[in-house]
């Protein structure tokens, strides 16, 4: 597997100044209608029921939907309803994308044109891991810079192929079902998911992108999540070109 990027010759980081990252919510809103996601983030979870079921606050709090129930009441859901829980995305994550290919396969500068017309160049990343872990040092760097308070942030750094599915939805017949699956899902892991078909550009297939994502997710020293106010954020090339030709 190789990992490519894509880009406009002025933004090739063996020659450009700087790279951008961008949160979820800047490719949520994404003026170009290729790239553009607005599910980017988001995942839902759906129990149908079968029969009338009765759920008390505990048995609902245990679905960690983001809301706290409390009380000695139950919530009744009539046969052939339907519960979801739609997981909000993260405030907190700056990505890069690029495309995974075959080892034998033979780079096109071309393919870049699915993404933007101006695409013209491409670079390949040799060093996942040391790409990665630069920028997050750079990132520590860059927000030290723009926001007091940064040297208390922490940042974790995560990178893999895109998984994509139908819909970004899972179907349960129970909550006992969807109780064990919320558990065991990783919490980073609707990062790394897309439909295979844009909701927002009707025939525009994201599954042939194969892309490859980066991730940094930002917390404050409390661990909770770093609320950034810049959806973009630009990373100096110079320190980033030993891993990429």
């Amino acid at each position: 597997m190789r990992i490519v990027k894509y880009c406009s010759e002025k933004y090739n980081i063996n020659s450009a100044p700087n790279i951008q990252l961008g949160t979820l919510e800047y490719y949520q809103t994404h003026e170009n209608l290729l790239i553009k996601d607005s599910s980017e983030g988001f995942y839902s979870d759906q129990i149908e029921h079968k029969e009338t079921t009765d759920y008390s606050m505990s048995e609902l709090n245990e679905l960690y939907s983001g809301v706290r129930f409390q009380g000695s009441g139950k919530i009744k859901m009539m046969n052939g309803s339907k519960l979801v829980i739609k997981d909000k995305t993260y405030p907190n994550v700056y990505i890069f994308c690029a495309t995974k290919i075959d080892d034998t396969e033979k780079i096109n500068p071309e393919m870049g044109k699915q993404f933007n017309e101006s695409y013209n160049s491409f670079y390949e990343i040799k060093n996942p891991q040391k790409f990665a872990d630069k920028i997050k040092k750079l990132l520590i760097q860059k927000l030290l810079d723009l926001y007091p308070g940064g040297k208390q942030l922490v940042i974790d750094c995560f990178y893999r192929e895109i998984t994509y599915v139908n819909e970004k939805i899972s179907i349960f017949n129970s909550r006992s079902e969807a109780v064990l699956a919320r558990n065991n899902r990783q919490t980073i892991e609707k990062i790394f998911i897309k439909t295979k078909e844009s909701l927002d550009h009707p025939g525009c297939n994201f599954e042939k992108n194969r892309e490859y994502r980066f991730a940094w997710l930002v917390f404050n020293k409390q661990g909770s999540p770093f609320l950034t106010k810049d959806n973009t954020i630009l990373i100096n090339t110079k320190p980033l070109r030993e891993f990429a030709e």
